[in-house]
């Protein structure tokens, strides 16, 4: 039985055919010598297979979920994301956590530092500081 998404009759994806590539849409894909995956010979983009070769995945992305299209009336259609508004708002909810205990870190970092006296350790806090702030940084980004 041939699935459908969207009402579209989706036809399996042949290996040895040629496709247009669903990134750059000038060139085409080729199949890579002994594996399931396509390449694009513009692009250099790699997909592979998947769903009983239905269903072709971006390797490489700069999306935070990979891409993924199916061939379906003689053109790539995306799938759509099974992501919805919940997942921006737990991600931008993160990011203002992360915002909001970084600028507390420096508040206390500015209040502290005054009260120590000279020739203290005062550089030690805020060397501290900013190396913390950064490590919540990249411990949001990662």
């Amino acid at each position: 039985m041939q699935p459908y998404y969207h009402n579209k009759k989706i036809e399996k994806i042949d290996l040895h055919a040629e496709y247009p590539c669903p990134c750059c849409r000038r060139g085409k894909l080729s199949s890579i010598t002994l594996t399931e995956a396509l390449g694009c010979e513009r692009c250099q983009e790699i997909f592979v297979l998947h769903e009983d070769g239905y269903l072709l995945e971006g390797l490489k992305t700069t999306y935070p979920y990979p891409r993924k299209w199916y061939w379906a009336d003689g053109q790539w259609t995306a799938q759509s994301s099974s992501h919805g508004w919940h997942n921006r708002f737990f991600s931008s909810t993160r990011f203002t956590l992360v915002a909001l205990v970084f600028a507390i870190l420096v508040i206390l970092v500015s209040i502290i530092v005054p009260m120590l006296p000279p020739l203290s350790y005062g550089w030690l806090a805020l060397i501290l500081g900013i190396v913390v702030g950064i490590a919540i940084i990249l411990w949001n980004i990662f």
